[in-house]
Parts: C-alpha cells; sequence; structure tokens
C-alpha cells in the first residue's frame, strides 16, 4: 500500500492500478509501451469467466481455469507493445502450452530468449530453469537471438552482442 501512495504522488497523472491485474484485463488493454514481468510460476488462478484467450475449463465451469505466469504474459501482451519477462523453462518444452505459444506467435515475435539453468538460482533459495525472454507486437523478419547462459557474468555480454542486431 505504501508503495502504490508513492507512485501516486510521484506520477499523478498516470493510470495506477493497486490490484490483481486479472480484475482488469479490459482496463489495461493497449495502455503501456513496455511491460516487464516476473510473475509467480504456476500458480493455479481459478475465477469463474477469467477474461482470457487462454484460460480452460476449470472446476468452475468455462475458462476459468489457468496458470499464473500464463495470464501474467496474456496480460503483457494485450497491454504494451513490448513485453520482457522471466518464465520457466518448462512454458517452452511443456506439450500443454503449446496453444497459448500459438496465441502468442499469432500476436508477437519472439526477440530474445536466454536460457538460464537452474543451479544460478541457488543462492536465492530455489533451483527452477527459467529463461528471460522479449517479445514484440510488430511481427519482423529477424530471427530470434536465442542463448543459454551457465554464470551470471556472461548476461552482460550477451545483451551488448544483442543490442548490435536487428532485433534490438
Amino acid at each position: 500500500q505504501k508503495a502504490f501512495e508513492t507512485a501516486l504522488q510521484l506520477f499523478p497523472g498516470a493510470n495506477l492500478i493497486n490490484d490483481n491485474l486479472i480484475h482488469h484485463v479490459e482496463d489495461v488493454e493497449d495502455r503501456a509501451d513496455v511491460a516487464l514481468i516476473n510473475p509467480p510460476f504456476s500458480i493455479h488462478i481459478e475465477k469463474e469467466s477469467l477474461p482470457l484467450a487462454n484460460a480452460q475449463w476449470g472446476v468452475l465451469g468455462p475458462k476459468s481455469s489457468v496458470q499464473s505466469h500464463i495470464a501474467a504474459v496474456e496480460i503483457a501482451l494485450r497491454s504494451a507493445s513490448l513485453v520482457g519477462a522471466m518464465l520457466p523453462e518448462g512454458f517452452f518444452s511443456n506439450e500443454s502450452t503449446r496453444t497459448v505459444e500459438r496465441w502468442i506467435n499469432n500476436r508477437a515475435s519472439l526477440i530474445l530468449k536466454v536460457d538460464i539453468p537452474g543451479q544460478l538460482f541457488r543462492e536465492a533459495g530455489f533451483e527452477w530453469p527459467c529463461a528471460v525472454v522479449i517479445w514484440q507486437q510488430e511481427h519482423t523478419a529477424a530471427e530470434t537471438t536465442a542463448c543459454s547462459i551457465s554464470a551470471w557474468e556472461e548476461l552482460d555480454g550477451i545483451l551488448q552482442a544483442w543490442v548490435a542486431t536487428p532485433q534490438y
């Protein structure tokens, strides 16, 4: 609450929302240039009539079930033309996310993907392989820059090299 009140003072003309965006999908549609997300992974959301294209049939009926990171990606892509996200690596290799990937690919181009092995998060208390990705709504002919790091120190070099690519 304190962060929200501070943001209101710093940005009095901004459209700030202090709530779960799942309740405001239509309010944020096409409202941002950039969205940066680091959603919680695999939390199961159950809510009647979710306003999400990727919501599935759940215990509350049609369009009532979605995983938190899938909801976050959809909301971000619906609200911004450029989206940066930290996602579980399984998002890109899980057969159950193929329809979500098709929805994303019809909406945006993946321009950067950096795979991060789980052991790099050991100091933070978990070991979950992840990927940092950037999607751009305009479809580009440029290929995706895809790489993997084995140490955090490698990330700066990868990003510096990516800045010189047409995707950047």
